[in-house]
């Protein structure tokens, strides 16, 4: 409790002397995955599918750990490793069903503000891609809603916005900060008037929720540089693609075995 109310005091008071010159800095996010399943084995098997998941989400399985850094002209969106865990149950019916976490394959996302272009490293299942293309405009919709000072928003107050993707049809829903005046947010989201400190992306059952966890500023240029691994391909041919293998996408690498 004590080690809480500590983050909390750090981050609060830090809110409190942030100013409107900043240009360069990090923050550490986390994701947290909602992930809803069907085996496709009857309801038995999904039942005690979805009891194993919702022991791996709190044991903290499904939250992933990403580093942004943030300069005035864009900013990297980079996941961080984590520990490889593997899973497995014998369902009632016979079958071993196994999960695996903690991916080698790592995203990287650079967005370049200035230039209004996007350069990722993306994979579909183990297949790596450099994907390019241009920032999607976010017809974001600024909300009277206010979410006050905590530690599930770095300690800054934020104002909230919505919006949907018009490529992905994602729902999206951020708290961003007006204290804290920089172009950045996970992945390649930004364009609010403050740096998005949370955001929930929710499609159908593929959504998540992405947390600021860790705010440091420099007084020091930083540099960012774009991934340059992967096979060239565009962003709408890249989605293309992840579209034609979305359902073994959704499953997580979820393995079913007689």
């Amino acid at each position: 409790m004590h080690k809480y109310f500590l983050i909390f005091l750090v981050f609060f008071l830090f809110g409190l002397h942030l100013s409107a010159q900043v240009e360069y800095g990090t923050i550490t996010y986390i994701r947290t995955s909602q992930v809803n399943v069907d085996a496709g084995q009857g309801e038995t098997v999904n039942k005690e599918l979805k009891e194993m998941m919702a022991k791996m989400a709190a044991s903290g399985a499904f939250t992933d750990t990403y580093l942004a850094t943030f300069t005035p002209d864009g900013f990297n969106f980079v996941e961080q490793e984590k520990e490889h865990s593997r899973n497995q149950m014998e369902t009632a019916g016979g079958m071993t069903i196994v999960v695996e976490t903690g991916p080698a394959n790592l995203t990287h996302h650079h967005t370049d503000v200035k230039a209004g272009t996007v350069t990722n490293t993306d994979y579909i299942f183990d297949k790596q891609f450099l994907v390019s293309g241009e920032t999607e405009t976010i017809d974001w919709t600024l909300t009277k809603e206010k979410i006050s000072p905590s530690e599930a928003t770095a300690g800054l107050d934020l104002l909230v916005a919505t919006g949907i993707s018009a490529t992905t049809g994602d729902t999206l829903r951020a708290g961003y900060a007006p204290s804290l005046p920089v172009q950045v947010g996970p992945k390649n989201y930004f364009g609010l008037p403050g740096a998005i400190i949370t955001l929930e992306v929710k499609n159908g059952s593929r959504n998540y929720r992405y947390q600021a966890t860790g705010i440091s500023l420099s007084g020091e240029p930083l540099s960012i540089t774009p991934p340059s691994e992967g096979k060239a391909i565009g962003q709408e041919k890249f989605r293309k693609e992840w579209k034609k293998r979305q359902g073994s996408v959704k499953r997580m690498m979820i393995r079913g075995v007689q």
